[in-house]
């Protein structure tokens, strides 16, 4: 490396900017100023908002300052609205103005209720509104829940993960005559994880009497009807959706029409030299925290070689690791999506991966164990 200490922006406070200011302060050492924009002042462990509205711990959450203070990155509170890849300048929505000589952009995607009436499940303040719900079933008002996956850019495995819960739930309290069925578009269940998930999956639902539609789309709901397409009409007094994702616009960086940006194998985005992306905001159609690790983790190494850390990079080559809740224990579903591997889609209730985290991270899942995280439930 030069004299000069190179100057890393990375924009974003979840998952891929974590697993990115982890693997380059590791790489690097104190010799890269790392800068972290993040509006949020916590991170949040997303994914065990699932069991919460069922009686289980509150999400983990931590504060990005203690999180971060032995990585000593400059902490931005701020949010990114502009990257200029040619001057390597990126502006905050505040008017800051931030140079470096590498950026990676890490911001997410924005979440679209796509069901009018649904209970759209984000975690945060839908918690409260899922346990509200389950109030209601037990009270004798709900009897009939559609649990709805919308077509679009969706992280499917959570639906799955209510419904099985919800019907342990009703089992555990004895309650009778409450009908729930899950409804997707996708062609078998949890598709994505190859054929060996989707027929465990589908198990699953049978034995928990989940009334399963594949390869069909929810159009309407006016609180007591779904309409479906193809056509028919199943009625439903409740519905639990997830929602749609879409790409946020980064002045001066190009992106499709979803508003998610173009990378190549290294994470480098289209038209730029020096700008990288990992993580929700890029075009991969796969929306899930271990995918936007392993993006963060090809960008790492690239910037890093591109310092001269002795490390080579290596291409992303996305391996799908899903940790299910059932309501009767865990279930770890694996599957090579990069699609040079066939179907080797594999399910065990056993860890398939050797932290069994939710989130599989390089650097970040034994980081968070360092600080406390359990993700057991």
């Amino acid at each position: 490396m030069g004299k000069e200490r190179p100057k890393i922006v990375i924009a974003g406070g979840g998952v891929a900017a974590l697993e990115v200011l982890l693997g380059l302060r590791l790489l690097l050492g104190d010799d890269a100023e790392i800068a972290l924009i993040s509006p949020q002042d916590e991170f949040v462990y997303q994914p065990m908002a699932i069991t919460e509205p069922f009686g289980g711990p509150a999400m983990p959450t931590f504060d990005l300052t203690d999180l971060l203070a032995e990585k000593k990155p400059l902490l931005v509170r701020d949010s990114l609205a502009a990257i200029d890849p040619v001057l390597r300048v990126a502006t905050t929505t505040g008017g800051r103005k931030l140079e470096f000589d590498k950026a990676v952009v890490a911001i997410g995607a924005l979440t679209e209720p796509v069901i009018e009436r649904a209970l759209t499940f984000i975690g945060g303040p839908r918690i409260e509104a899922m346990a509200h719900l389950l109030e209601e079933v037990d009270a004798g008002k709900v009897r009939r829940i559609a649990f709805v996956t919308p077509a679009g850019a969706v992280w499917p495995l959570p639906l799955y993960e209510l419904a099985l819960l919800t019907a342990k739930w009703i089992d555990e309290r004895q309650i009778g005559d409450v009908e729930l069925e899950l409804i997707t578009p996708e062609q078998a269940p949890l598709r994505l994880f190859g054929s060996a998930a989707s027929q465990e999956v589908a198990g699953l639902l049978r034995r928990h009497k989940i009334r399963l539609r594949t390869m069909t789309h929810v159009a309407h709901f006016d609180g007591a009807n779904l309409t479906l397409v193809p056509g028919k009409t199943v009625k439903a007094d409740r519905v639990v959706a997830i929602p749609r994702l879409h790409g946020r616009h980064v002045q001066g960086l190009e992106s499709d029409d979803n508003g998610f940006l173009r990378t190549d194998g290294h994470g480098l985005v289209s038209g730029t030299l020096d700008v990288y992306a990992a993580g929700d905001i890029t075009n991969f159609p796969v929306k899930q925290g271990g995918i936007a690790a392993q993006q963060a983790d090809a960008a790492v190494r690239a910037i890093a070689a591109g310092f001269g850390a002795p490390v080579e990079p290596k291409p992303f080559r996305p391996v799908l690791r899903g940790l299910l809740f059932t309501g009767d224990g865990h279930a770890f579903l694996r599957a090579d999506i990069s699609g040079t591997a066939g179907d080797d889609s594999n399910v065990s209730q056993d860890p398939l991966w050797p932290t069994g985290d939710k989130i599989v991270g390089q650097y970040l899942s034994g980081f968070l164990a360092d600080h406390g995280l359990d993700t057991s439930a």
